[in-house]
């Protein structure tokens, strides 16, 4: 049996074909179709405003800020060791020049004392004795010449005679060399009595020294010591201030080693004080190479030790430099640009420019080619470009 086949099955495929096509050709041509003619636009001009370069002195300033300390501050130690056995003060205590804080035992003391007073007394008395025996023995050595004077005279006639003569020279020697003893005995006592003197006078110390004294007028800080411690000299016992007076400290940045003058305005509590350079140094921190300050300040109660100060210190003076507006310079990558503008074309020159210190909102700018009375375009430079084209405006130049 034959069969056929319909065209009602197969004109729909078809026609899914030929609308594929279609589609196919009508991309292509939205691909490839032809790109429009670009219109050029004249952009307006950008309105700019600019400062003249000015040439001056600049007498800079900077703020350095420190703590205020006491104007005073020891750490005392006990100059001998041994046991605390009595802690007189507290920290905040205040105190006078040569009350005492502290006290060590002072048995082994007192008993060094008094056995370098027994020795000094027993030198003076053998000082005195040896030279009693000194002026014996001289006698002894006086009556011992007359003596072998008078032997000599007699004669060595007899065998009797020559041996007495015999034991009176050597009797002689032997009280010579006792008085040459003796003698040496006493010149040498001053060096002896002063050996004692001293040893007695340093027992005294060292017992004086078993009670810490503070040495001037202040303020208990910190005890580091109680009673039944031992302590050496190595130890900090006390720490003691004077806070009547307060000083800023503060390190002071290579900038500022510029001579400084005697007196230097303080900022300090909301109020400005006129304090006293009291010292600096010339060498720096061999760590952080920064120079330390002291300031002192006046005696008042609203400042305290710990309060937060600063100080304006003069820069090293700048003298014949160009000068900027810090919104004329431009900063990107660690550069530094000004955009000049050429008067005649009214056009804009990108320059590059070396940077100084800045003071009071100008900039110390330097370029080859820069001068004083060059304009630059004084603010708003972040979309500016090399060569632009501008409708100038003026600004008040800076005072010279």
């Amino acid at each position: 049996m034959t069969t056929s086949t319909s065209p009602r099955h197969w004109r729909w495929p078809a026609l899914l074909l030929l609308l594929a096509l279609l589609l196919l050709i009508g991309l292509l041509l939205w691909v490839t179709r032809p790109t429009p003619a670009a219109l050029l636009v004249t952009l307006p001009r950008q309105h700019v405003e600019t400062v003249a370069v000015v040439r001056r002195e600049l007498r800079p300033e900077q703020q350095i800020y420190g703590r205020l300390q006491p104007a005073r501050h020891s750490e005392l130690r006990l100059l001998v060791s041994g046991e605390v056995i009595e802690r007189l003060v507290e920290p905040g205590v205040a105190v006078s020049s040569g009350d005492h804080l502290l006290q060590l035992r002072r048995d082994d003391f007192v008993d060094a004392e008094r056995e370098a007073a027994a020795r000094l007394a027993e030198e003076r008395a053998a000082i005195q004795r040896d030279r009693e025996l000194l002026q014996l023995a001289q006698r002894a050595v006086a009556l011992q010449q007359a003596e072998m004077a008078r032997l000599e005279q007699l004669g060595s006639e007899s065998l009797a005679s020559r041996s007495q003569l015999g034991e009176a020279r050597q009797r002689l020697l032997q009280q010579q060399a006792e008085a040459a003893r003796l003698q040496f005995t006493v010149t040498s006592a001053p060096a002896r009595l002063t050996l004692r003197q001293v040893a007695l006078q340093q027992a005294q110390r060292n017992l004086q020294r078993t009670t810490l004294v503070a040495p001037f007028s202040g303020r208990v800080a910190r005890v580091h010591l109680d009673q039944g411690d031992y302590t050496t000299p190595a130890t900090v016992a006390v720490e003691l201030i004077d806070d009547r007076q307060l000083d800023l400290y503060m390190e002071l940045p290579t900038a500022v080693t510029h001579p400084l003058t005697a007196a230097l305005p303080v900022q300090a509590a909301g109020r400005q004080w006129l304090a006293e350079l009291v010292a600096t140094t010339p060498l720096p921190q061999p760590t952080t190479h920064t120079w330390p300050l002291r300031l002192r300040l006046p005696a008042d109660p609203t400042l305290y030790a710990g309060m937060l100060a600063s100080a304006t210190l003069p820069l090293p003076p700048r003298t014949d430099v160009l000068t900027v507006p810090a919104a004329a310079l431009l900063r990107e990558e660690g550069e530094a640009w000004l955009f000049r503008l050429d008067a005649a074309t009214q056009r804009l020159e990108q320059l590059a420019v070396s940077v100084g210190i800045r003071y009071r909102g100008l900039y110390e700018v330097s370029a080859p080619t820069l001068r004083a009375g060059d304009r630059v375009v004084a603010r708003d430079v972040a979309l500016l470009t090399d060569g632009q084209a501008v409708v100038v405006g003026t600004i008040d130049d800076p005072p010279t």
